[in-house]
């Protein structure tokens, strides 16, 4: 895979891509899941989505508007005037009602997110994600705007203190650091109502960052929910992984986990890897650098090492999981922002992506955490942080919330999905891999699951299963056909091209953006970053073929309106810059 070649320190890494896969969490009986209407419905000659409820449109690819493309801001704002009643918009669309939250200038588009508020307040979940493609078209609009919302039905008698004592005490009065907490209106079944959004993490049980929303008057717990995006992995972290680099399965001599035990068939597959840009000062280095910062703040402490000269920790070491962190974290960074170009970094903080290499108290546990946009991995079973596919896995939740302002979704799995991507087509980037042909081409955490531990996830779901029939309802299942079905496109068109569609494509959508129509943002993508016709063809292909029934359209189809004497996609119009294997 591309190594950018900048000042660095050689360590001896014994990297592992592995066969890891999400273990699902079992319920908590702290889950208070509100009833907010879920259910799309299509419209005939529309290339989008409308919620059954209400009529407001939930997605629309393409729909006819364009503005200043040397203003996008302004171009997004003038849209939503133009499409209100699609959208469901019933007052104002002005700063006061719908202030801009957060842009990202993107190759594809720039994506201005609007924010919804009721006199003053934030409406909970509510959004419109506008993309403004290069020429000043919209291109994907990605809503969870509360059309027809009205005046909350309740009064404010609590205060935010009040709320988060109610909040604390619904989670059992778990000692807590509380992340959040604001006033806003929550779209409840009954109408609107006046609540307290607490986000909360507790130390010790309930494990998990609570975001708990407490109703202003009564006190009563409407929605509760652990919004962090686990992984429970039983995996190490070589250069990909110990199986994959040495072409053996789990149970081999020598390749068992063995309560983190060095073998000689283990060390064997270690390999000397450089450690970009480390800070450096008194002599030491420490695993800190632009796209990596290891920082513990979870139980057991002791987990970021530092060295005089280089790192050369085995894997029975405990200084091994921050090392091997560091290293994929950094590799998967550098290459989506400097080799491709992209824009991808934690809205959260200035550093690189901090992370804990060993947390959870040594728990069966990983997680990405919206709130304060770090990755925490345990060691239950295969040590977590040792395995190159739970990193990337919980990374890959990292760069989703990003690039969507923390807006990720998890309808259908989809973020699930996400991760099981970007995990895959990092190690798949290796030369020595699995080949396709071989089974274990197609598993997910390979050093992690597929064991005696527990039996990881696959990337060729879609070939036993169909979407959207198959279905589930449970996230990482779920989440299978978004991995299968964009791995299609990526033995098609190459990892450069394909990662960068689903960056600049995700960046497009919004929280509650299901499999379907995140097919449809990163198809426009690819469209809007100039893809050449037949890789545009292919990503339509793959997304409506076999088990992947996305029922996408080619975005050149989705709009016919002619712009200045110009069909949507001609090229006279065009200027773009792609990666470098767009086509």
């Amino acid at each position: 895979m591309p190594r950018v070649q900048i000042t660095g320190i050689t360590l001896l890494l014994v990297c592992s891509a592995v066969a890891f896969a999400a273990k699902p969490v079992p319920p908590s009986p702290y889950t208070v899941l509100g009833d907010e209407p879920t259910d799309r419905i299509a419209r005939p000659g529309v290339v989008g989505e409308f919620d059954a409820a209400t009529g407001a449109a939930t997605m629309l690819s393409a729909p006819g508007f364009r503005g200043d493309a040397g203003d996008p801001v302004a171009t997004a704002r003038a849209y939503l005037a133009f499409d209100a009643a699609r959208l469901g918009i019933s007052g104002a669309t002005d700063e006061a009602a719908l202030p801009v939250r957060f842009v990202r200038a993107g190759k594809a588009a720039t994506v201005v997110r609007f924010e919804q508020r009721l006199d003053g307040i934030k409406v909970h979940d509510g959004e419109i994600a506008v993309a403004v493609g290069p020429r000043g078209d919209v291109s994907y609009v990605a809503s969870s705007y509360r059309a027809a919302l009205g005046a909350p039905v309740n009064a404010v008698r609590l205060d935010g203190a009040a709320a988060l004592d109610a909040a604390l005490a619904h989670l059992g009065g778990a000692k807590a650091t509380t992340l959040a907490l604001e006033p806003r209106v929550y779209a409840a079944a009954d109408g609107a109502r006046h609540v307290w959004r607490a986000l909360i993490d507790p130390r010790g049980e309930p494990e998990g960052e609570w975001e708990i929303l407490v109703d202003a008057e009564s006190g009563a717990i409407l929605r509760a929910e652990d919004k962090l995006l686990y992984a429970n992995t039983n995996g190490k972290v070589f250069d990909p992984d110990p199986l994959s680099s040495a072409g053996v399965t789990y149970g081999t001599t020598g390749y068992t986990d063995g309560n983190d035990a060095d073998t000689p068939q283990l060390t064997a597959q270690t390999f000397d890897r450089t450690l970009f840009d480390l800070a450096f000062a008194g002599g030491i280095y420490s695993l800190n650098g632009p796209w990596a910062h290891c920082v513990d703040w979870d139980a057991p402490a002791g987990t970021c090492p530092t060295t005089m000269t280089s790192f050369t920790d085995t894997r029975f070491s405990d200084n091994f999981e921050g090392v091997n962190c560091y290293h994929h974290i950094d590799s998967q960074l550098r290459y989506l922002n400097v080799t491709l170009g992209l824009t991808v970094h934690a809205y959260q903080y200035g550093t690189g992506t901090e992370y804990d290499p060993r947390g959870f108290s040594g728990a069966d546990n990983s997680s990405y955490s919206s709130g304060t946009g770090r990755l925490r991995f345990g060691e239950g079973g295969v040590d977590d942080a040792e395995d190159a596919d739970v990193v990337i896995h919980e990374l890959g939740h990292g760069i989703h919330d990003w690039v969507t302002g923390g807006h990720l979704s998890q309808t259908q799995g989809l973020s699930e999905g996400v991760g099981d991507y970007f995990a895959v087509s990092y190690s798949r980037a290796y030369s020595n891999q699995w080949t396709a042909g071989q089974a274990q081409y197609d598993w997910v955490f390979s050093w992690d699951g597929h064991n005696t531990f527990w039996s990881g996830r696959v990337t060729n779901w879609d070939d036993t299963h169909t979407y959207p029939a198959g279905l589930v309802g449970q996230v990482h299942t779920d989440g299978q056909f978004w991995s299968s079905c964009s791995l299609n496109s990526w033995e098609r068109i190459g990892r450069d091209a394909m990662d960068a569609a689903m960056v600049e494509g995700l960046a497009m959508t919004g929280s509650s953006t299901n499999q379907a129509t995140a097919a449809q943002a990163v198809l426009t993508a690819a469209w809007n970053m100039g893809f050449s016709p037949s890789y545009v063809q292919v990503i339509q292909i793959e997304y409506t073929s076999g088990g992947c029934q996305y029922g996408v359209s080619h975005p050149a189809d989705a709009n016919r309106i002619d712009f200045d004497g110009f069909e949507h996609g001609n090229t006279s119009q065009w200027t773009s810059v792609c990666p470098p294997t767009c086509g």
